[in-house]
């Protein structure tokens, strides 16, 4: 009913806002997205362990379904080459980011990394493009998140971020329904898809080669692969099991049964432990299905946690030519007598100068609504 009602008022106020704009005849002027992203395609998916494995953990349960506006998302883990690029521009930009001992080659994912230290990174990676960033520390969202360790407030709709575990997982199936792994051709895993530890305890490992990688190990001592070293899922994504967890924007409840949302989910709004995806090269096959979940302290820089980036499709009036200390609310764009308004704090303006009170969770679910109209019209790509 809610979500009904959501869909139906987001077109009501895409016509009120469009009004005469053409969104068959016309696109949405966006932000370049960086050709090592993919576009995952809105739609509903069911979350969870589909497959009923014995094995499986609670916390894949109970299988529900989510609906996932469009974003965009790395084909590959962050590697250190691309850490790197980005770690060297940061610390001279006013960011605090650790730096750790990495004795693999660059072309290797970037771990031992913190949730915060992430959430960093992308920041820098959005200032260092000239993108507005995600993460604020001040619900105003002007003050950018750039040191220290504190939970962020959300622009969902600019720069460089996490992916929620339900955008992680989304995008992990490659769009198949009812898969136990990211590819569509089977639900059976080996060594010639993944970097893990097989074991023949479960049914669906049918590894020739037993125990960890027989390519990334050295003397029972195993380690991460090149990214990008095993065949991507349908939708051009490498490394979704095994390597590297990838940490994700939620804080984690232990099963699925609290319900927050069916259009974009974000997860609860506080806990202890943040979300991590994909398991490792350290891993079983149980814990690098695509519906395995992890979880783990997000102050503590585990050797095997990495990550990768999402963004959405942002409009170029939000792009900044420099970095800023804060940042104001994107402007309104004019196109002759048509106009298209975009919200982007969680509040609304009205007549007079008064401003309605923060609301960032409506703000958000009305945005992604419009979004998925704009984007089945054609005029969003």
């Amino acid at each position: 009913m809610k979500t009904a009602m959501m869909k139906h008022n987001a077109v009501l106020l895409v016509g009120l806002l469009v009004g005469t704009w053409n969104v068959e005849m016309r696109k949405a002027n966006s932000a370049p997205i960086p050709e090592t992203m993919v576009r995952i395609p809105a739609g509903e998916f069911m979350m969870g362990d589909v497959t009923g494995d014995t094995l499986s953990n609670n916390d894949e349960y109970p299988v529900h379904p989510v609906y996932v506006s469009d974003f965009y998302i790395d084909k590959y883990e962050v590697s250190k080459a691309l850490w790197d690029s980005v770690y060297d521009w940061a610390t001279n930009h006013g960011y605090s980011l650790i730096s750790r001992r990495f004795d693999k080659p660059s072309n290797h994912p970037m771990s031992g990394i913190t949730w915060y230290d992430a959430i960093k990174w992308c920041n820098a990676r959005s200032e260092m493009g000239g993108i507005r960033p995600a993460y604020f520390t001040d619900i105003n969202l002007s003050v950018v998140y750039r040191t220290g360790v504190t939970t962020p407030y959300v622009s969902w709709a600019t720069g460089f971020r996490l992916p929620t575990e339900a955008e992680w997982e989304k995008a992990a199936r490659g769009g198949q329904q009812g898969r136990r792994f990211p590819w569509s051709e089977s639900d059976l895993i080996t060594h010639n898809l993944a970097n893990y530890d097989s074991n023949y305890r479960y049914s669906y490992d049918v590894s020739i080669t037993r125990g960890y990688h027989p390519d990334y190990d050295e003397g029972d001592t195993p380690y991460t692969s090149p990214v990008g070293s095993f065949p991507a899922n349908s939708y051009g994504l490498y490394d979704c099991a095994g390597n590297v967890s990838e940490w994700c924007w939620d804080w984690v409840l232990y099963d699925y049964s609290k319900n927050f949302g069916y259009v974009d989910p974000k997860g609860s709004p506080s806990g202890f432990s943040r979300s991590l995806r994909g398991g490792t090269y350290r891993s079983r096959a149980s814990s690098i299905r695509v519906s395995a979940r992890g979880n783990f302290n997000p102050t503590y820089p585990y050797d095997w946690h990495g990550f990768r980036v999402a963004m959405t499709k942002i409009p170029e009036w939000c792009i900044a030519t420099t970095p800023q200390p804060v940042y104001n609310d994107c402007p309104i764009k004019e196109d002759g007598k048509n106009s298209l308004i975009v919200v982007v704090h969680g509040r609304i303006e009205k007549k007079g100068g008064q401003t309605e009170p923060p609301n960032p969770d409506w703000v958000d679910e009305m945005t992604n609504a419009i979004t998925s109209y704009l984007s089945a019209k054609g005029s969003h790509d």
